[in-house]
């Protein structure tokens, strides 16, 4: 057991070499870095934490779209079973028994997503039961249009702070969207072919060190007015200056649609157990998915 234990000790450190010798070579984000804490349970009603099953151990952010559907990143649930996430909304203490939790019926992760550059970095998660909506847990409306240069906009998250420790207060940072070209021409050699037109790149406004970075992937990015504009992706560890990369929801707001309008909650229901005369059943409130139009918002900050 002890060599085992050395073992896995050796490999971890192995592992951790490996990334730190790609330099400037891009990772995941889970983190956020330099930020502040959330005042309460009530400054970011949309925030969701996603945690494995068996530890309950937060691994990704989320964010509520409907009452059965939520938002994350593509490589947050590309190798994840259904069964093997739990949900938490409307809780801003990780180690409180705060929030509600769903158990998750499907995920649909984007078709064309690629985990070696993060490509389409988007993928949507069904909870088995409705999410409740009160003052705590909200759902957040998203921007149907690119988010304009120099927009504030905030990210938050429940992932490590910069002393590297797992925050117990959901975090938050305040940051500025930057055009296509200005990201690019900051990012490092390595990434540079890895950012697209499909993404939001943003950079923080009150520090130089300071974003998201481990345990915030999935995560949201909102504009002033709360409208979503991207969720976190990837970008070089973290707070290195350089910015942060988004999957921008506007570039995907098709397959949003077609994702969550796809009656997957339906039942059909044969009373005398044939083939025939089977009726579509859905609940009253399953019906809100289907008027997700009301969800996309028009207004761009400045």
């Amino acid at each position: 057991m002890k060599f085992f234990k050395l073992y896995c000790y050796f490999l971890t450190i192995l592992v951790y070499l490996s990334h730190e010798s790609l330099g400037a070579t891009f990772v995941y984000r889970h983190k956020i870095v330099g930020g502040y804490s959330a005042d309460d349970d009530y400054q970011f009603p949309y925030q969701a934490s996603l945690r494995d099953t068996l530890m309950e151990k937060h691994f990704c952010g989320a964010f509520v779209l409907t009452e059965r559907w939520l938002g994350t990143a593509g490589h947050c649930t590309s190798k994840r079973k259904a069964t093997g996430i739990i949900i938490v909304v409307g809780a801003s203490i990780y180690s409180k028994d705060q929030g509600v939790r769903h158990t998750v019926l499907s995920i649909a992760v984007h078709p064309d997503f690629d985990p070696k550059i993060l490509r389409n970095d988007i993928s949507m998660i069904k909870t088995e039961t409705f999410i409740d909506f009160t003052p705590t847990v909200k759902p957040v409306k998203m921007l149907a249009m690119p988010p304009k240069p120099d927009a504030i906009v905030f990210v938050s998250g429940f992932g490590r702070t910069s002393s590297g420790t797992i925050p117990d207060t959901l975090q938050w940072i305040k940051m500025k969207t930057v055009t296509f070209e200005h990201c690019v021409a900051a990012m490092t050699k390595q990434n540079k072919d890895r950012i697209f037109e499909t993404n939001v790149c943003a950079i923080p406004t009150d520090t130089v060190e300071g974003g998201a970075c481990m345990g915030d992937s999935g995560g949201p990015l909102v504009q002033d007015d709360g409208s979503l504009i991207g969720l976190v992706s990837w970008g070089v560890p973290c707070g290195q200056g350089m910015p942060d990369i988004f999957t921008k929801v506007s570039a995907y707001k098709d397959w949003i649609d077609s994702v969550i309008d796809f009656p997957t909650v339906a039942e059909y229901h044969d009373e005398d157990d044939d083939d025939e005369g089977d009726d579509l059943l859905l609940d009253d409130r399953d019906l809100n998915d289907y008027d997700f139009m009301k969800n996309w918002s028009d207004t761009i900050s400045e």
